[in-house]
């Protein structure tokens, strides 16, 4: 009887320390200077973007340590073909993450991006002005509405903005330069920062010269345009840029505000622009 008891508590303290294991206090490695990467998506639901327009899918990219501070702010840069802004949507890509994750590796500023798809009405939709010979409709001031009206504001309501129109840039290549470039004047109070990247002025500089000419600069001191293309695009695209810019310099607007800048060997594709957009973020940005 008492050897039975004897094994029986021999045999609970064995088991007892068998079976827990010995506490392990982890080591804390978090040195509070861990910079996080930052990271899109494609947000899943689309959003109204008027009667005249589709509903539109948009990507957002959220900067490094977005999640870790969260008092901090940041400034926006929408940009159009959101398709191609961070993945290859069929033309390439600008991988625009990487280059903001570069530059934060460097210590410098970086905000958050907001890529808008285009759809099967880009080309109207990009447009500020009609050209009958590709299409007698302009959608673009309906999609300039769409972004102040609808997606910017839902972009302020979800994320922490800097709302006014210093840390707000309107950003697109090719159509999308030219419906940018038209914004900063159409929605001046609202986008400050313009990137006017292979601007395809030609589709519509009759009509475009003519609001430029008769259009108000309202914020001619509080407004920065970067103006950049290939040497290797079209033959008028060169001489347009330069056009426009003598026009916006007429408006008041100061030559130190804008840079203008002609690419040797540039061409009219994502894999010029992705070697471009740093510089114009830089400059618009810094």
């Amino acid at each position: 009887m008492e050897t039975s008891l004897i094994l029986g508590v021999i045999f609970s303290v064995f088991t007892l320390f068998s079976c827990t294991p010995p506490m392990v206090i982890p080591e804390n490695t978090d040195t509070g200077t861990e910079m996080s990467e930052g990271k899109y998506q494609r947000l899943p639901e689309a959003i109204y973007c008027g009667d005249l327009l589709q509903k539109r899918r948009i990507w957002v990219y959220l900067p490094p340590n977005y999640e870790k501070d969260n008092t901090k702010r940041y400034p926006v840069c929408y940009m159009h073909d959101g398709q191609n802004v961070f993945e290859n949507g069929g033309y390439g890509s600008w991988s625009m993450h990487n280059m903001l994750n570069a530059r934060a590796l460097e210590g410098k500023e970086v905000g958050i991006v907001v890529a808008i798809d285009n759809t099967s009405k880009r080309l109207s939709e990009y447009t500020p002005f009609a050209n009958p010979q590709y299409d007698s409709v302009a959608l673009g001031d309906a999609y300039l509405e769409a972004i102040v009206n609808y997606i910017r504001p839902y972009v302020n309501t979800q994320y922490r903005t800097l709302t006014d129109r210093e840390h707000t840039m309107l950003c697109g290549s090719s159509l999308g330069g030219l419906i940018s470039y038209y914004g900063g004047f159409k929605a001046d109070s609202v986008f400050g920062r313009i990137g006017a990247i292979s601007p395809s002025f030609w589709y519509c500089k009759t009509d475009l010269e003519r609001y430029i000419s008769t259009t108000t600069c309202r914020y001619p001191h509080a407004t920065k345009l970067y103006f950049i293309c290939g040497d290797s695009e079209s033959e008028s695209t060169v001489d347009n840029m330069q056009a426009f810019y003598n026009a916006t310099l007429a408006k008041g607007i100061p030559a130190e505000a804008m840079k203008y800048e002609v690419v040797t060997g540039g061409k009219h594709n994502e894999a010029s622009w992705s070697k471009q957009i740093q510089r114009v973020y830089d400059f618009l940005f810094e």
